[in-house]
């Protein structure tokens, strides 16, 4: 929680020192995001096999978007990212199927270290609102909807805030004066999560074996053009 606190309160230090120049470059860019996190299911994949239940893969990939701002060399950037996993084919296992969603919006603060027109190398400090659930079903198979009754679904949900530290480049081509133009760029870094989990909400999970930390990476695909701002 101490580490929430403190990024949090940097996030709102920072935002507080964007530069109000009206001689800033601003400009503003929407990407597209193809995401890859850190997810270890190891431990909680043992308990599902100790029930024959069929297992997450390690290795999750999201997609989603992201809006960021620059005004001079300061950046900010908020978005959305889905996973899903877990899918019919997938994880229907001799007794069950174990299914997984999860959806985030991230926001960062960054710094351009370089300065220049066409590319961008910008340390990062951020937070995501994460909401993600496993669902852990009896059904063997595709089931009616009367089936469907007689089915025990429990659902894994856990609500967080991890925070993260990354590194950010990106590279602009343009075509026009005014900085319009394509943008392709890749984020790394780090991320700091103590996620909690409950059974359906309501009953905390006191050992799920999940873990979200670690190393993150992010391909980006976006346009950019100036950002017009009121207060010219």
């Amino acid at each position: 929680m101490k580490v929430k606190t403190l990024t949090t309160l940097l996030l709102a230090f920072s935002m507080s020192c964007l530069p109000a120049q009206s001689d800033s470059a601003r400009m503003v860019s929407f990407n597209m995001i193809l995401s890859i996190p850190s997810a270890d299911f190891t431990d909680f994949n043992e308990q599902t096999r100790n029930l024959n239940l069929p297992a997450l893969e390690n290795q999750l990939v999201g997609i989603g978007g992201e809006f960021q701002f620059q005004e001079g060399r300061w950046l900010n950037s908020f978005g959305f990212v889905w996973f899903e996993g877990g899918t019919e084919e997938q994880t229907f296992g001799p007794s069950g199927l174990v299914s997984y969603t999860h959806f985030e919006i991230p926001n960062r603060i960054g710094y351009d270290l370089i300065r220049s027109p066409d590319w961008v190398l910008s340390p990062e400090i951020g937070i995501s609102f994460r909401w993600s659930r496993i669902g852990l079903s009896t059904a063997a198979r595709a089931v009616t909807v009367g089936q469907a009754l007689d089915t025990e679904i429990q659902q894994l949900e856990s609500f967080d805030v991890p925070a993260e530290l990354s590194l950010q480049v990106q590279r602009s081509f343009t075509f026009d004066e005014d900085g319009t133009g394509l943008l392709l760029g890749l984020r790394g870094g780090y991320r700091l999560d103590d996620s909690e989990w409950k059974v359906e909400g309501t009953v905390p999970l006191s050992d799920p074996g999940i873990d979200y930390n670690g190393l993150f990476f992010e391909f980006r695909l976006g346009i950019r053009g100036p950002w017009s701002d009121s207060r010219r």
